[in-house]
């Protein structure tokens, strides 16, 4: 029996939903055990302690055998999945800054002022090695917000900052999401939409 792609990519869609839908996401202090923190195959737990993130893994398809394996670090004891790279940048930006490619240094970056900028956002400053060059985030878990909404959307403000404000003016690019009030995941969409 042939199916039209349509009904094809109808049954996928259905299918990454269901196996969306079973994805349960635990959290506590410190590392799992299957004692305390028993979960299916397949769920996520992270701990709020350090951020660290664990996966429960099929051990033995046979006995049904679980057990919770690392999956990624949270940056409290390093750099862990963070995608980082050392750029050249004005001697201006400042930890914790967001930054566009530049127009005219080759690798570098330039600080991003305001929401007007046609120029996506790439990266957020976690450090400065020296007053030329800065240490920049393009994506992983970031510490320096407080007061945000847990699970909120995170975007830039029209005075160059993080904001789970929708803005009403300028270009509109999520940069992340909130895990909680002062941790967020920072992915940013490699698109954004101007509002009038």
């Amino acid at each position: 029996m042939a199916i039209t792609d349509q009904q094809w990519l109808d049954h996928t869609n259905q299918n990454n939903q269901e196996f969306s839908n079973r994805q349960i996401l635990l959290k506590g202090s410190g590392a799992p055990s299957n004692t305390n923190d028993p979960a299916p195959f397949g769920s996520f737990y992270k701990d709020n302690n350090n951020g660290d993130r664990y996966e429960q893994i099929e051990i033995d398809p046979n006995s049904n055998g679980y057990n919770w394996q690392l999956f990624e670090t949270g940056g409290g004891s390093g750099d862990g999945s963070k995608i980082v790279e050392d750029r050249d940048c004005d001697s201006g930006l400042a930890t914790g800054d967001l930054v566009h490619e530049s127009k005219t240094v080759y690798r570098g970056v330039d600080k991003v002022i305001n929401n007007t900028d046609v120029r996506l956002i790439v990266g957020i400053v976690i450090s400065k090695p020296s007053a030329t060059v800065a240490k920049i985030m393009f994506m992983g878990a970031y510490d320096g917000i407080t007061g945000f909404n847990t699970g909120a959307k995170v975007y830039c403000s029209g005075t160059g900052t993080l904001t789970y404000s929708l803005p009403t003016i300028g270009y509109v690019q999520i940069l992340g999401n909130t895990s909680d009030g002062e941790h967020m995941d920072f992915n940013p969409a490699m698109s954004q939409i101007m509002r009038a």
